[in-house]
């Protein structure tokens, strides 16, 4: 019961955080808008029919991801440089949905969505073996600009990971000279 709470408590948070990037480029009357608009409705049918799985391929889960990652890039300029790779990744090994989600969306939210000048997300997820690391590196926005508010998204992805991965994981957050990082090892059923 705890495990299906805090999954259904990523989907409104996901849903928000890009409801509000397209409402942005709508202000703008962006070009992007109605592309964004298609890449939500693919993101959508992932959410409503994959991730009602208890387990997914990590194939399609980093595929989602990757579509996560260039939804919010449209939102920024060249000064942004915005990277995601993966390494490793295969049709033989699976993970639960969205689990990695809310540590890519904190890389837009509390990182870039108040970065005025240029400024970086670099996004690495690499499986060797059963061992899935997740590295997110990201610049900090000046103090000045940067919200005062901080997501729920870090401490739901903290009981999901001890309710699943229980002993099976190690997740370390780095802020060190105006870079925000976060590595995740997990150890993969």
């Amino acid at each position: 019961a705890d495990l299906n709470n805090l999954k259904a408590q990523i989907h409104p948070h996901f849903f928000f955080n890009t409801l509000n990037n397209i409402y942005a480029l709508a202000l703008e009357k962006s070009e992007h808008t109605a592309i964004l608009v298609a890449q939500l409705a693919d993101m959508m049918r992932y959410v409503i029919y994959e991730a009602a799985s208890t387990r997914v391929s990590l194939v399609k889960e980093t595929g989602f991801l990757k579509n996560y990652v260039a939804v919010e890039a449209i939102r920024y300029t060249d000064k942004i440089a915005i990277k995601i790779d993966t390494q490793g990744i295969n049709e033989e090994v699976y993970i639960e949905p969205l689990l990695l989600l809310p540590f890519i969306e904190n890389v837009f939210k509390h990182g870039l969505q108040d970065e005025i000048n240029s400024g970086f997300a670099e996004i690495i997820i690499m499986l060797h073996h059963k061992q899935l690391t997740l590295q997110t590196r990201n610049s900090i926005p000046d103090i000045k600009s940067a919200p005062a508010t901080t997501g729920i998204g870090l401490d739901i992805a903290r009981k999901r990971l001890n309710l699943l991965y229980p002993g099976k994981h190690n997740l370390q957050v780095i802020v060190n000279e105006g870079v925000y990082e976060v590595l995740l090892n997990l150890q993969l059923n």
